[in-house]
């Protein structure tokens, strides 16, 4: 013999955040909306998420989802830290009499590696 019983289940039970709204799903997601307006801030970024999937994610995850979204446009910072030789070699190639300079100290946390003080690109006028 079955019982049935009545399923009581309070809907504020039900969990506030879908384990499947990754950070990298939502800056897919958002991609062009923050690519075309990079003032984007993480509230709206909330409140579009919660329009369209109906969860609500952390102020600290649409802060990362900003971060993502702005390092699969240009890159990640130390990218552009590793780049930045090559760039301005590139510069003064195609801008004869030009000249540049990196200085860089050591990082005391991970030794071996250089941090960038500063860099500079200058066109020598004869």
């Amino acid at each position: 013999m079955t019982r049935v019983v009545e399923h009581k289940c309070l809907l504020e039970q039900l969990e506030s955040q879908h384990r499947n709204l990754t950070a990298s799903f939502v800056a897919n997601y958002m991609y062009p909306l923050i690519v075309d307006n990079s003032s984007y801030e993480p509230k709206s970024i909330i409140c579009a998420v919660e329009e369209e999937f109906k969860y609500k994610i952390s102020y600290n995850k649409a802060y990362r989802v900003k971060q993502k979204v702005l390092e699969m446009r240009w890159g990640a910072y130390e990218a552009s830290y590793h780049n930045m030789p090559a760039l301005l070699h590139t510069i003064c190639l195609r801008n004869p009499g030009s000249y540049y300079d990196l200085k860089t100290y050591p990082c005391a946390q991970k030794p071996g590696k250089q941090v960038l003080q500063r860099s500079f690109c200058i066109e020598v006028l004869h």
